[in-house]
């Protein structure tokens, strides 16, 4: 087979960055998506009906759990797209003193070539952040709003200067990608601005979670923007991928301010529709 995560997906969670815990009393930013028609999905996505759980670690503390999943397909244009949703939470001790609930959303093309959009919804500690953001491939530009902590909502706009991804969408096309230990890929990607990701690929070897033991291919986001599993500058982040039919995101590791954020996966399922 060929196949970041602000973002809020998965989870470099900015835990104990503040003890404030925030009360939001704002409305939703609602994608335009949300009002889009289900089809049928096509036979030739892998990933419909995929839910992967995750298990968040900072030291020896369990803090939080995560979880992605496909499930549904939509029409755009005429072009059918799969909707991913990934939700990060803090568990009930952590949340006292640092309440995480993070929501990341992206519409995805059938052939995993491009991103149609995507949704955050961040809630860590004091910091929130909704938006939303529309690529359209026929003007080649992006549109979209985003909402910030006092509820101001901004517009937001731009070229594109070629198809792209999101941070979310990104992850489940290099689920697609054959890796070598040679390997560097380039993948184009928008977040409110146009940028490059590579992705190198380091050693392969056996990696154990609840979830079972799997080879897997040692991957690193080289470029990241802020938040859930996309390191900041200066930072690093290493994703997991079982080398195997199922391409799963087996264990991620990301660096923060003290020590580092992991999330292991502890469950996988496929909904049949």
């Amino acid at each position: 087979m060929k196949y970041k995560i602000q973002s809020g997906l998965l989870v470099a969670l900015l835990l104990f960055c503040s003890l404030v815990n925030a009360k939001d009393k704002r409305s939703e930013l609602p994608h335009p998506y949300n009002n889009l028609r289900v089809v049928p999905s096509q036979n030739s996505f892998p990933f419909f009906g995929e839910k992967l759980e995750y298990e968040i670690s900072w030291s020896f503390l369990n803090v939080g759990k995560a979880y992605m999943a496909v499930d549904k397909a939509y029409l755009i244009n005429a072009t059918t797209v799969y909707h991913v949703i990934s939700k990060a939470r803090s568990t009930s001790v952590i949340d006292y003193f640092f309440h995480v609930d993070d929501t990341n959303e992206s519409w995805i093309s059938g052939d995993f070539s491009n991103s149609f959009g995507y949704l955050k919804k961040l809630r860590e500690g004091n910091y929130l952040h909704d938006e939303w953001v529309i690529f359209n491939y026929q003007t080649m530009e992006f549109y979209g709003k985003k909402m910030d902590r006092k509820g101001n909502v901004h517009n937001v706009q731009g070229k594109l200067l070629e198809r792209v991804h999101d941070v979310l969408s990104s992850l489940y096309y290099v689920r697609i990608l054959d890796f070598n230990s040679s390997s560097e890929f380039i993948i184009p990607v928008n977040s409110r601005k146009n940028w490059q990701m590579k992705v190198k690929v380091h050693s392969r070897k056996k990696v154990k979670t609840k979830f079972g033991k799997r080879k897997c291919w040692k991957i690193e986001p080289m470029v990241g923007e802020e938040g859930i599993f996309v390191p900041k500058k200066g930072k690093s982040m290493y994703v997991w991928i079982s080398d195997d039919e199922e391409r799963l995101p087996m264990k991620l590791e990301a660096e923060i301010f003290i020590g580092s954020i992991k999330a292991e996966l502890i469950k996988a399922e496929r909904i049949r529709h």
